[in-house]
């Protein structure tokens, strides 16, 4: 069996956020970036220690309590700071493949696991 956690970069930001999205990109608070980026290394490090075998990261545009807006990114800064655990980048898929693509699973690799075809093999 594999294991996996997602992991959302959970962003709290000191004082209130307007209620708007797109939020507006003046609110972002420095303190609270940083916050998040020790918080998803200190999750993924805990996560790797009781043995899981990747930690997934979403990519989320302006959205006012996670903050991965660049995969690749966030999934170095996780890198950097982990030692054998796979790192996933979960991004949305183009609006022709979201039906065939529903409920699978993405590892660091790009392989779609539901179906066992390969990255070569894959269409979307």
């Amino acid at each position: 069996m594999q294991v996996s956690y997602f992991e959302t970069g959970r962003y709290y930001a000191p004082s209130n956020l307007p209620r708007e999205w797109p939020m507006p990109a003046g609110v972002y608070d420095r303190e609270a970036g940083l916050r998040a980026f020790r918080g998803m290394v200190e999750r993924s490090r805990y996560v790797e220690e009781l043995g899981f075998d990747w930690v997934s990261v979403s990519e989320h545009h302006y959205s006012p309590r996670i903050l991965t807006p660049s995969l690749p990114i966030a999934a170095a800064y996780i890198a950097s700071h982990v030692h054998n655990i796979k790192i996933a980048l979960d991004r949305a898929p183009r609006a022709d493949c979201a039906a065939e693509q529903s409920g699978t699973a993405r590892r660091g690799n790009g392989d779609a696991r539901h179906d066992g075809r390969g990255p070569a093999d894959r269409r979307c």
